[in-house]
């Protein structure tokens, strides 16, 4: 994973859905990188949050998120690059 470029990191493992409720609707993309060693992948956070601004864009989503999953510590950090990911976060976490 190390050598991957950002943007195959963050098209690699990414699945978009639509949605439509009472306080939001548009296409929500969600990304997943499954890793033994997340710091490597979280060490490139300057690289990759531009990065999934711009697939963001490329694809006209309304919201992306990039999930870093650590298989061996059983622990996940999500990468969101703004506030429409923030709030649908807080919302579903």
């Amino acid at each position: 994973l190390a050598g991957l470029s950002a943007n195959g990191l963050v098209n690699g493992d990414q699945k978009s859905f639509s949605f439509s409720t009472d306080s939001f609707a548009g296409d929500v993309g969600f990304g997943v990188v499954e890793t033994t060693d997340d710091a490597v992948i979280i060490d490139r956070l300057d690289e990759l949050l531009p990065e999934i601004v711009a697939v963001k864009m490329e694809k006209g989503l309304s919201a992306l998120f990039l999930a870093v999953v650590n298989i061996v510590e059983l622990k996940g950090t999500l990468l969101m690059c703004g506030p429409t990911e923030l709030s649908l976060a807080k919302a579903a976490f």
